[in-house]
């Protein structure tokens, strides 16, 4: 997903009542050939408050790069399998072809997540003010 300044709240999270929680998680691993114990409990921590009435969640997430040696398969949980509609949606983020993966220590890919998040437009910062709760999972 791409974020403007100008996008408005309804472009990004789409249209919420003022009793909806929006919740942004930052996770490493979360659909994308998920490793370790950190992938799973943000899977469930996310599907638990997809299935709420009042919860808007949307995940920031890894995926690594498609040449990346021992990949498994992505483990899918997407909108229509979690909630009716708009309530949850994943914006991977590809990282570069060097980076480690399965790796949860200081050759992780944390660093290159971290700035594929925030950009050289610091649009993270723009989206972060949106949302009522921010949770990274490390």
């Amino acid at each position: 997903m791409t974020i403007h300044q100008e996008d408005d709240i309804n472009t990004i999270i789409g249209p919420t009542s003022p009793n909806t929680r929006r919740i942004l998680f930052l996770s490493l691993e979360f659909n994308f050939s998920p490793f370790s114990g950190n992938g799973v409990l943000a899977r469930s921590l996310v599907s638990s408050l997809v299935r709420r009435t009042d919860c808007v969640v949307r995940v920031i997430c890894t995926k690594p790069h498609p040449s990346t040696p021992g990949i498994s398969n992505d483990i899918c949980m997407s909108s229509s399998s979690t909630s009716d509609g708009d309530d949850f949606e994943i914006w991977p983020v590809e990282l570069p072809q060097h980076c480690q993966w399965k790796r949860l220590d200081r050759s992780g890919p944390w660093q290159e997540f971290t700035s594929a998040c925030s950009g050289d437009d610091g649009r993270l910062g723009l989206i972060v003010w949106l949302f009522d709760m921010v949770v990274i999972m490390a």
